[in-house]
């Protein structure tokens, strides 16, 4: 057999039989690397340096929680005292004459009033509830139902401008 014929890689691999192919090389990454992760790497690493950036303009997260929980804190005291809601007036139904037609009935539950319900009466205006109605109301809001008077602050309506008589 003749060796000459045949190349020195064939010679150290072994075959007997000329190569018929030529050397492979590695293959390429495919084309969706390029054109998919490397676009979406940027846009990613891109949205985390605005993320960055806004979060130094605007202050920290823990002081953006501080802001948070004063505004909360705030909402919190917007209602009444529970002490002063009970000081109010307390009336039974039948023993006022409530001058007017709409005071039949609850404001906040809509529930008609009945002889023997007793009524928290509010400072200022007037206007009487069920007290299981608006004790819970006014521990959350500082003024009436009805004609948002200020309860927190002292009655702006002079006594005889009061719905009931009692």
């Amino acid at each position: 057999m003749d060796h000459s014929l045949h190349s020195g890689d064939d010679l150290l691999s072994g075959s007997s039989h000329p190569s018929r192919f030529p050397p492979t090389t590695p293959p390429r990454p495919p084309a969706y690397i390029d054109q998919v992760l490397l676009p979406l790497f940027l846009f990613v690493l891109s949205f985390l340096i605005v993320g960055a950036v806004i979060s130094v303009a605007f202050g920290s997260s823990s002081e953006a929680e501080e802001r948070l929980a004063r505004r909360m804190k705030k909402k919190k005291k917007r209602g009444l005292d529970p002490a002063r809601v009970t000081s109010f007036l307390l009336v039974p139904f039948g023993a006022v004459d409530w001058g007017r037609e709409e005071a039949g009935e609850c404001a906040v539950c809509l529930v008609e009033f009945r002889c023997d319900d007793d009524l928290r009466v509010l400072p200022g205006c007037g206007h009487g509830y069920h007290a299981t109605c608006i004790d819970p109301w006014l521990i959350r809001h500082a003024t009436c139902p009805l004609c948002r008077n200020d309860l927190a602050s002292p009655p702006a309506r002079s006594p005889g401008r009061h719905v009931i008589d009692a």
